[in-house]
């Protein structure tokens, strides 16, 4: 049996009490030179992204590339601390499950220490990124003549952090929590578990306003003067440019991010103060039951019919079935096999059969339903959407504006 699909199947089809560790380590290949992203647009450009070298760096830290001149001074007020445990649950994960992929990632409090773990694995069949993102803010955090958004973190799974692309996202509406928002490439400080954090310090200039991976031609910069309602982190193979761009050799598997603070710096230190000064700022977040009720009723009756067709363990069943038939000529009748005898060591043959029958019956209603709605649905709602765009075009010269197509 194929050790990665074995890995994909295990947890659904192995008997309860048998775990099967989503967060195994992959082991380190070959290193890589940092590689220039290929987005460099008019309004942004990633190596303008600090790693900072200040006069006071996070306590017990280090200063992540460091240069023999110190930076100029600079005052950070702190967002998000997360030597505070109750700080972890204003945040949510945003993995690429919600396009059919099938990675998995959490942020968790590490008991006895100052920081956080954004720990998982990425896996690019169907998908290829993990984040993380705030919870809406209840009112906009007013960021002030802030000049972008600071981390103090590290890697401390590997040594290879210009293997994957890391980005930050901002959102400056209180309505939108769909794939269009403000994003910017950052490098991760060459830092591990021994020598301490480093700083990363994005200027809000270098944000530029993205659906998915993609720049959306003519889009506004980032205006941060009525407040930001939500930020972001996101580990990804998708590079920010103008057509869909993923990193070469990008490393996936298992990553582990320590996170010690995210906040907002501003250039120049208060009253002429050396160093950096340092403040912090209370967040009031909505939650889980306030954010369900704002949402649009057909978004609330759509949603949970959504969960028909995006079911991640669908989709492990799905890739871990692949990987079978491509690496170990496994037909679906044999894999199907395979699980009823995993079951039944556990469970006993007939309470097997019952599992696996179950989990027959909803994937073929879900390939059945999903059938249905496309012809009934998705396809005339497509058909409508272009006769309108080419009458508008064609007919009443009207000029129509064309968001970045996330296939191509």
């Amino acid at each position: 049996m194929a050790p990665a699909a074995a890995l994909l199947l295990l947890p659904l089809l192995a008997p309860a009490g048998r775990t099967c560790s989503a967060f195994s380590p992959r082991a380190a290949s070959v290193s890589a030179p940092p590689r220039r992203r290929p987005w460099a647009g008019p309004t942004t450009s990633s190596s303008s992204s600090s790693l900072a070298s200040s006069s006071s760096p996070p306590a017990g830290g280090v200063d992540a590339g460091a240069s023999p001149t110190a930076d100029p001074p600079y005052a950070t007020t702190t967002a998000f601390d997360f030597s505070r445990p109750d700080d972890v649950g204003r945040f949510e994960r945003i993995d690429d499950a919600i396009m059919g992929g099938i990675s998995l990632s959490a942020l968790r409090d590490v008991e006895g220490e100052d920081y956080a773990s954004w720990r998982g694995v990425c896996r690019t069949d169907g998908g290829g990124f993990c984040g993380m993102r705030t919870l809406p803010f209840r009112e906009a955090l007013d960021v002030g003549d802030s000049d972008g958004i600071f981390l103090d973190l590290r890697l401390a799974s590997d040594d290879e952090p210009d293997r994957r692309v890391w980005k930050a996202s901002v959102r400056t509406d209180s309505t939108s929590r769909g794939e269009m928002v403000y994003q910017a490439e950052y490098r991760m400080p060459a830092t591990s578990s021994t020598t301490g954090f480093g700083r990363v310090r994005i200027p809000f200039s270098d944000f530029v306003f993205v659906r998915g991976p993609r720049v959306v031609p003519d889009a506004p910069p980032l205006d941060t003067s009525g407040g930001i309602f939500q930020v972001g982190m996101t580990l990804s193979k998708f590079q920010i440019n103008a057509n869909t761009t993923t990193m070469e050799d990008f490393r996936d598997g298992f990553f582990d991010v320590n996170i010690r603070r995210v906040g907002f710096y501003t250039d120049g230190a208060a009253d002429g103060a050396e160093g950096s000064a340092d403040s912090s700022v209370s967040v009031e977040i909505l939650s889980k039951k306030e954010i369900q009720k704002k949402k649009p009723v057909l978004l609330k009756v759509l949603l949970p019919l959504s969960k028909l067709f995006f079911s991640e363990q669908s989709n492990r069943r799905k890739v871990a079935l692949k990987k079978l038939q491509q690496n170990r000529g496994i037909s679906r009748i044999q894999a199907i096999k395979w699980g009823i005898k995993t079951k039944a060591s556990a469970y006993g043959v007939l309470r097997a059969l019952a599992m696996t029958t179950g989990i027959i019956a909803i994937d073929s209603f879900r390939i059945v339903l999903g059938q249905f709605l496309k012809l009934c649905l998705f396809y005339p709602l497509v058909a409508l959407s272009r006769t309108i765009k080419f009458a508008k075009k064609k007919i009443f010269r009207m000029e129509v504006k064309e968001l970045p197509s996330m296939s191509e």
